[in-house]
């Protein structure tokens, strides 16, 4: 609490708190979205896949590109040095 003098008077401030009702605004969520309250929301509404499902299916892809590229590097290490380096075949420059 704050006071303040101003011209001989004494004004009192006091701290104003808002608090949101957060059980009414879920029980307007609730109304407003009917049967669709507390599922997921399509990407596109013509497409039905959740967003949980495309970060499913982002992780599932990063993770094979990834291991696409240490395959592709292992053939190459295999073809350039341990191949010549077993005299299986030799690189022609």
């Amino acid at each position: 609490m704050r006071r303040f003098s101003q011209l001989g008077a004494i004004i009192v401030l006091k701290p104003v708190v808002i608090i949101k009702t957060v059980m009414g605004e879920s029980k307007r969520r609730k109304d407003a979205l009917g049967e669709k309250y507390g599922q997921e929301s399509y990407i596109l509404p013509w497409l039905p896949l959740t967003k949980s499902q495309s970060k499913d299916f982002m992780k599932w892809t990063t993770r094979g590109s990834w291991m696409g590229i240490a395959v592709l590097a292992l053939i190459w290490v295999t073809v350039l040095f341990i191949g010549p380096a077993m005299k299986w075949w030799e690189v022609n420059n």
